[in-house]
C-alpha cells in the first residue's frame, strides 16, 4: 500500500527556490533550520571582560566576539553596527541605549571592584591609593570609560583620607587616558607607568606582570556590570541563552575564578 503525505522529493528544493524554502518546506511539513541558525552570536563586551566571557558558554566556537571600550561599543550600536548581545561595564552606558530602544531589557550579572596597580618592580614605592602621589607617570582610562569614570571617583573621594589637595596633586602625574581598561594596564605590565586604576579581574589576569593593591574601604568603587539582548539580534533566543549561560554552574564558576563577584554579595560587604 503506498503511503500517504508528500513525497521525499519536496524537501529537496531546487536551487531557484531558495529565497522561498523555509516556506515551503514549512507547507510540505519537511524538517528546517531557523534562517541564519549556521551564523555565530555576536556579542560585544566590554573590554574588562574579554578574559571571562568565552569560559562562561559550552560552545565558544559558535560565538564571535568584540572586546572594546564599553562607550565604543555603546557609539558602534547606535551607528548600526550588528550584534546580538551587548555586556557593559557600567549602568550608564547601558541604559542610554535602552532609552533609545537599542536593547531589551538589561539584567545585572557580575560586579567589580577597582585596584591600584604597579609594575612588579614597583619603582615608585607606591603601596596603595594615598601613594599615588609619588607616581612620575600614572595612567587611568579615559573619563568616558566607565573604568576611568570610577577611578576618578576614587580619587575625589579620597580627598578626604589624605586631605583637599591630594585629587589635583595626582591628576598633575596623568600621562595619558585610554580608550579602554586594558590598555592603562598594559602601559603599567610593560614598565610605561608607574600605576594605574583598573579593575581587581584585570589585574588577576596580568598575573606576576603586575602588583596590586585594594583601595582604602572608603573609596571601594563597585562597578556593575549589565548585559542585554540588541534589538536588532536575527538570534534573540541564543542571545538569550548565552546571557542565562552566565547565570549557570559554568557560568558563575568562570566569572568566580576571573575575580568578579555576585552583585548582591557585593553589596552586603
Amino acid at each position: 500500500m503506498r503511503r500517504s503525505g508528500p513525497p521525499s522529493a519536496v524537501c529537496r528544493l531546487p536551487q531557484a527556490l531558495a529565497p522561498l524554502a523555509a516556506l515551503v518546506l514549512a507547507v510540505a511539513g519537511c524538517p528546517s533550520t531557523p534562517a541564519g541558525d549556521s551564523e555565530p552570536l555576536v556579542v560585544f563586551a566590554a573590554a574588562s571582560l574579554q578574559d571571562v566571557l568565552p569560559a562562561t558558554q559550552p560552545e565558544p566556537a559558535r560565538l564571535r566576539f568584540n572586546f572594546a571600550g564599553t562607550q565604543q561599543l555603546r557609539t558602534q550600536l547606535e551607528n548600526g553596527a550588528y550584534a546580538d548581545v551587548f555586556a557593559s561595564a557600567d549602568r550608564r552606558h547601558m541604559e542610554a541605549l535602552s532609552r533609545q530602544g537599542l536593547v531589551e531589557a538589561p539584567e545585572l550579572f557580575a560586579c567589580n571592584r577597582l585596584v591600584v596597580v604597579v609594575p612588579a618592580t614597583n619603582p615608585a614605592q607606591i603601596n596603595g591609593l594615598g601613594d599615588l602621589v609619588k607616581a612620575r607617570r600614572l595612567v587611568l582610562a579615559a573619563p568616558e570609560v566607565p573604568a576611568g569614570r570610577y577611578a576618578e571617583e576614587a580619587i575625589d573621594c579620597a580627598a578626604r583620607l589624605f586631605g583637599p589637595g591630594f585629587p589635583a596633586e595626582v591628576r598633575k602625574r596623568i600621562v595619558s587616558r585610554e580608550l579602554n581598561v586594558r590598555q592603562a594596564l598594559g602601559k603599567v605590565a610593560l614598565g610605561e607607568a608607574d600605576a594605574a586604576i583598573v579593575y581587581r579581574t584585570d589585574a588577576q589576569a596580568a598575573k606576576d606582570a603586575v602588583r596590586a593593591f585594594a583601595l582604602s574601604t572608603e573609596c571601594d568603587v563597585l562597578s556593575e556590570y549589565p548585559i542585554a539582548v540588541v534589538a536588532a539580534s536575527r538570534h534573540k533566543d541564543r542571545a538569550r541563552a548565552f546571557i542565562a549561560g552566565l547565570s549557570s554552574a559554568k557560568g558563575r564558576a568562570a566569572l568566580e575564578a576571573a575575580g568578579f563577584t555576585r552583585c548582591d554579595e557585593a553589596t552586603a560587604r
